[in-house]
Order: C-alpha cells, then sequence, then structure tokens
C-alpha cells in the first residue's frame, strides 16, 4: 500500500489520501481486539504482503524455494 500511496501521489496529490486508510482500520478494529490488538493486526498486514508477493513472484519465476528454518 504504501508502493501504491507513492505511485498514485506523484500522478496526483489525493494520491496520498490511501495512507489514511491504515489508521482507519486500526479504529475500526479497537472495539473488537483493542488498542494494542488492533494495531499490531494492521501492522502485521505488511510482513504477510511481502509473503505473498514473494511466494508469486517465485512462481512466476519459476524459482526453487527452500525451507524457511536453517539448520
Amino acid at each position: 500500500m504504501p508502493c501504491a500511496a507513492l505511485l498514485t501521489g506523484l500522478l496526483h496529490p489525493l494520491g496520498f489520501t490511501i495512507l489514511l486508510a491504515w489508521p482507519l482500520q486500526v479504529l475500526r478494529l479497537i472495539p473488537h481486539l483493542g488498542a494494542e490488538g488492533a494495531l499490531f493486526s494492521v501492522l502485521g498486514k505488511l510482513p504477510e504482503a511481502q509473503g505473498v508477493l514473494g511466494y508469486w513472484l517465485g512462481r512466476v519465476r519459476r524459482t526453487p524455494t527452500g525451507m524457511i528454518e536453517s539448520e
């Protein structure tokens, strides 16, 4: 989402309003998870998205993947 906000912000000043989605999502989740749970739930989406993108890029590039665990 930060990349999308930067790209659209360069094209149009209102593109940076995409960044308001994160605080609004935290505010929406506070009644259900509490403040700390809502914040970390939203922040946890970044590594989750990184993993999904990495997986699909690996599939497209046909690169072999190894175990996450190291010996």
